[in-house]
């Protein structure tokens, strides 16, 4: 019973040192894919989900980075994407060659390959646009490069895939530009650039809420409606903006002549409190010199009276 409980305890602890090894012997090879020159890739309110759209008739590009392990090399036999509708299989290639099991894709042990898969969008009367589309990524490699060989893979399904109608890809380009040049209307002061910027907010709502009704030329409408009023709203700014910038000029220079009328006007008062000075002061010496003669002229009669009473005298 001893020789129980100590052997129990040895298979844990061995357990427990062999559980990583495996977990690192799992590595496996792995890709990532990314479509490349979508129309819109977002959130569409219409599918209420995140989407890749490319517009009808039009072609995707999905590239797909392949990853081979740290531990051993990748025999790429084929790499392709399946879609919902009919239209085939779509190959992958690499450095512009088809990846086949004539043609192998080998990618060294820890080393990555990406590769390229062009796709022909259809119509929306052979895919939707009403719907989501899903779509399978499958990549198949091989264990030896020369026979016998066996064949793996790696696939992956997603449902995020958007085939726009014209409408609705222009009610999405409306959109996107409505969005960009909404920003700084937050900032204008005129009353009627703020008048405009209210009407293109409501235009806006209302084209949002027709997209997700399904309306897409009723919504690309609404668009372009929002996007003249904020064109005319930057336009009334700015016509404000000038106008008030010559009001606020001409209100200065209205200051500076004022200025300088006053400025002559206490020139003036100096100049008559300077003249009237000068007339005062000539005014005073006149007067002095008046007194003066009298006073001369006062002390010559007597003079004189005093000398006819002497000579009466005698």
């Amino acid at each position: 019973m001893r020789r129980l409980f100590l052997v129990v305890p040895a298979l844990l602890l061995s357990a427990m040192i062999l559980v990583p090894v495996m977990v690192q012997g799992q590595e496996e090879p792995s890709f990532i894919g990314s479509w490349i020159g979508a129309a819109y890739r977002g959130y569409d309110p219409f599918y209420d989900a995140t989407v890749y759209a490319y517009g009808e008739n039009t072609k995707a590009i999905l590239s797909i980075t392949i990853s081979a392990d740290s531990t051993h090399q990748l025999n790429v036999s084929s790499v392709r994407i399946t879609f919902d509708w009919t239209d085939g299989v779509y190959n992958g290639s690499y450095a512009d060659e088809v990846i086949s099991p004539e043609n192998i894709l080998i990618i060294p042990k820890g080393e990555k390959r990406i590769v390229g898969i062009e796709v022909d969008v259809p119509s929306t009367s052979v895919a939707s646009n009403l719907y989501l589309h899903s779509y399978t990524i499958l990549v198949e490699h091989l264990n030896a490069t020369s026979p016998p060989t066996e064949t793996q893979s790696i696939t992956e399904t997603k449902y995020d895939f958007a085939v726009y109608s014209a409408d609705q890809a222009d009610a999405r380009d409306l959109y996107a530009r409505v969005q960009t040049v909404r920003g700084p209307t937050v900032n204008f002061t005129s009353s009627r650039a703020k008048m405009l910027v209210y009407k293109a907010q409501n235009e806006t709502s209302t084209g949002n809420m027709t997209y997700t009704h399904g309306d897409f030329a009723g919504a690309e409408t609404h668009y372009e409606a929002a996007l003249t009023l904020y064109n005319s709203a930057y336009a009334a700014e700015e016509t404000f903006s000038v106008t008030d910038e010559d009001l606020s000029v001409n209100a200065t220079k209205v200051e500076i002549q004022l200025d300088e009328a006053r400025i002559k006007q206490v020139e003036s008062w100096a100049s008559m409190v300077f003249s009237v000075g000068t007339t005062l002061t000539l005014f005073g010496v006149t007067t002095i010199l008046f007194g003066i003669g009298y006073i001369l002229k006062q002390l010559a009669a007597l003079k004189k009276a005093g000398q006819q009473t002497t000579t009466t005298t005698t």
